[in-house]
């Protein structure tokens, strides 16, 4: 799976693939910190929880990874091992696609 792929699984709302990758191509972002953020709002920001989550297309051309995140993050845990593992795989998967 290729970078733009990874990212249109995560991202919530599925609007507009073709214009999105062509969005994506022009700018070629930087996947890891795009991921890491969509994943971030997803479990905390304020305006998505509330069902508020911008066409990706928007995301992308605002360069929205770059805004505050609204919300309360969690106090600081020890991951459970399912959730270490699920850790783990994402990132083994991101080092797949990249080494490609």
């Amino acid at each position: 799976m290729d970078e733009f792929e990874a990212f249109w699984k995560l991202y919530p709302r599925k609007v507009k693939k073709k214009e999105t990758r062509e969005v994506w191509n022009r700018i070629k972002p930087d996947a890891a910190v795009l991921m890491a953020d969509v994943q971030a709002r997803i479990d905390y920001h304020r305006p998505w929880l509330d069902g508020y989550i911008p066409h990706p297309t928007t995301y992308l051309r605002g360069e929205r990874w770059d805004d505050e995140i609204e919300g309360e993050m969690p106090e600081k845990r020890e991951l459970t091992y399912a959730e270490k593992l699920a850790r783990d795989l994402s990132q083994m998967e991101a080092i797949h696609v990249t080494d490609k």
